[in-house]
């Protein structure tokens, strides 16, 4: 039932948030569990075209099909995360919602030939991004592709 309500939980074409543009896509956490457990589904059938002239030929896949290809036990941990995802949030309905942001710069800055100080940063690998990250800029370093680091 979750890839099924995409319709009603996507009324409108999601943008796609191209190089150079400055932009912001806010979706709930239950409109992503939709369009994942499509994307496990492999429903999204245009997303693949690669031809040089298609609108998706420069985005990585949607659809997992690959994830489906040959076995190895990356990809079986991969399967047991998504398991996992998909057990929670058809079992207690997620209410968030996540942001994601696309930023440009006019030109790259040149840092190596720059005088201007950095501020001051505290990094730190204890606690949680959600118990105590409140106020704080939030940076998450992802792979590309879904697992890609596993």
């Amino acid at each position: 039932s979750l890839a099924l309500a995409l319709t009603k939980l996507c009324t409108k074409r999601i943008p796609l948030l191209k190089q150079k543009m400055n932009h912001s896509i806010t979706l709930s956490q239950e409109q992503i569990a939709s369009l994942l457990a499509n994307a496990f589904f492999c429903t999204f059938p245009r997303r693949n075209a690669k031809g040089r002239m298609s609108e998706f030929s420069n985005y990585p896949d949607i659809n997992f099909n690959r994830l489906f290809e040959g076995r190895n036990s990356r990809k079986a941990e991969k399967l047991k995360t998504l398991f996992c995802y998909f057990r929670r949030v058809t079992e207690k309905k997620p209410t968030g919602l996540v942001t994601f942001t696309r930023q440009s710069l006019p030109e790259f800055p040149s840092w190596e030939h720059s005088k201007k100080p950095l501020t001051k940063i505290h990094v730190t690998f204890k606690g949680t991004i959600e118990d105590n990250g409140h106020g704080m800029l939030q940076v998450d370093f992802a792979n590309r592709f879904v697992g890609g680091g596993v």
